[in-house]
């Protein structure tokens, strides 16, 4: 019989890092290459897999309120907000808590952080208080700097004071230039209003200042010169890289860029006849034979070409940046209605929705695809800002989802260490021919997510192995035993007892973006 502690599987730290040793400048080309799997764990390369490996708690443990924003800056700040109306600003060197304020209110519609580190945006729409505005941030110690309402056009300037808290305008959208310098607001329109402007759907869209609020310019009139269908969407719209213009998408498949500076409509493409051919020809969609395919999300990569989404089903979208061509990319695993990042080195994109998908652009193939659970969505996953890693904000814990090497151990009939050292809550796999069972140290952890010939968590760590049953704050070594003896595949967690703190200061950062 083998006794690992003779076997046992070396592992060096900076392996994690030869992983990512190379800088690149990768765009989302002709196609991505599509998940075929259904399974959404363990995904990765050959030698490295994704999983959570570490858990950095908010502050206030008797406040059982949950994460619904996280958002990054250039900077290194992260930001996130719970639905208790608490917005919190984290280091990502140490997570530490930089400062924590309430803010006005606690029903938010979107928020964002600008690239540049100096401000943060946050919308407001709750009818009964009348409190429809955005409020602006300072990064430094979250104190408000601005706060900006908007009224319909046909307001009397007599009137324009009286319903300010009673305008039927609400802001719910929010973009930054990629600089940072600019703020492009959508404020949309709740329907009737009681004094005058009945009816009234107007909706309008401004780019401002965001630290002096000065207005650069403003659009009421959006659907005159760019025909518009009532849907119920969330209205999308991204600056190009250098800022000097912003695109509109909207629910029949068209795309309108204006200049920033005077909102000068510059034009619109109709891509829905292409789409339609590309869905019935080449995808085989049948049902597909209509006109209207509503664009959602929308982001804009290094060369200026945009990338959207068309269905419930999250067919991703390539458009080039001259808006002459539409190009179909690979199917989303999930839903629309998500979130397109890059990372900050644009070696990596990401779409998430309700499933976490991770591609490498410079083999345009996937490297994570994690189906999450029912209180995730769009707003709480993100790119670290330096390491190379995914935060992703569940319940009252930001989880750090990053590669971790695998080995091959031989597993005896009794409690065998296998040199890999994880936290509670955090992901892991065992797979191998016999049944396989578990201990985290000598606590022996029910089989929650047995399979056949088969241990795995969630790549997000959830598990029996509950912190807050087990009290277990720090990693220890995971132990397993099988009725099969023999070799068996192990994943996750790192290579000696650590700290959260160690375990995040181990990851590589990312390569700086030329």
């Amino acid at each position: 019989m083998f006794n690992l502690q003779h076997i046992r599987t070396c592992w060096l730290i900076f392996a994690i890092s030869c992983y990512f040793c190379t800088t690149t400048t990768s765009q989302i080309g002709l196609a991505l290459i599509p998940i075929q799997s259904k399974e959404s764990f363990p995904m990765g390369t050959e030698k490295f897999q994704w999983a959570c490996l570490a858990n950095f708690e908010l502050s206030d443990p008797s406040n059982q309120s949950k994460i619904i924003y996280v958002d990054t800056d250039q900077k290194g700040g992260i930001y996130t907000v719970d639905n208790s109306g608490y917005l919190y600003h984290f280091s990502a060197s140490d997570f530490s808590e930089k400062w924590k304020v309430k803010l006005s209110y606690s029903y938010i519609l979107d928020m964002a952080a600008s690239p540049d580190g100096r401000t943060i945006a946050i919308c407001y729409n709750y009818i009964k208080t009348g409190s429809k505005k955005l409020e602006i941030r300072d990064t430094k110690d979250g104190r408000v700097l601005l706060r900006i309402k908007r009224v319909p056009d046909c307001y009397e300037a007599s009137y324009f004071m009286d319903v300010m808290e009673n305008t039927t305008l609400y802001p719910s959208s929010v973009v930054y230039s990629p600089d940072g310098t600019q703020l492009a607001i959508w404020f949309k329109n709740h329907g009737f209003d009681e004094n005058q402007c009945k009816a009234s759907l107007e909706e309008q869209l401004i780019i401002i200042d965001p630290v002096t609020g000065t207005i650069k310019a403003s659009k009421r009139a959006i659907p005159d010169d760019f025909e518009w269908t009532k849907c119920d969407q969330k209205h999308h719209f991204a600056f190009s890289p250098d800022g000097q213009y912003i695109y509109i998408s909207n629910c029949k498949a068209q795309i309108a860029q204006y200049k920033t500076s005077t909102f000068q409509l510059v034009r619109v493409a109709d891509f829905g006849e292409r789409i339609n051919a590309i869905l019935t020809q080449k995808l085989d969609d049948k049902g597909s034979k209509r006109s209207n395919f509503p664009l959602h999300e929308l982001a804009v990569q290094q060369n200026g070409d945009l990338i959207t989404s068309i269905g419930r089903n999250g067919r991703i979208f390539r458009i080039e940046s001259n808006l002459n061509s539409i190009h179909y990319i690979t199917q989303n695993q999930g839903s629309s209605n998500g979130h397109f990042s890059f990372s900050p080195d644009w070696s990596m994109v990401m779409f998430n929705s309700n499933h976490i998908n991770l591609w490498d652009l410079d083999s345009q193939s996937p490297i994570v695809q994690a189906e999450t659970p029912n209180a995730f969505d769009a707003h709480t996953t993100r790119f670290h800002p330096t390491k190379k890693a995914l935060i992703v904000g569940t319940k009252r814990t930001l989880k750090i989802i990053a590669p971790c090497p695998i080995s091959r151990v031989y597993i005896d009939n009794e409690f065998t260490s296998t040199g890999h050292y994880v936290f509670a809550e955090t992901g892991f796999s065992v797979r191998g021919e016999g049944n396989i069972y578990w201990a985290y140290d000598d606590k022996i952890i029910p089989q929650k997510n047995a399979r056949e010939n088969e241990i795995s968590t969630e790549i997000l760590g959830y598990s029996a192995l509950s912190n807050t049953i087990h009290n277990l704050p720090e990693s220890h070594e995971l132990r397993l035993k099988t009725d099969q003896p023999g070799i068996y595949t192990i994943f996750g967690g790192s290579s000696q007892k650590m700290t959260k703190q160690e375990v995040l200061n181990s990851l590589p950062n990312w390569d700086k973006t030329p």
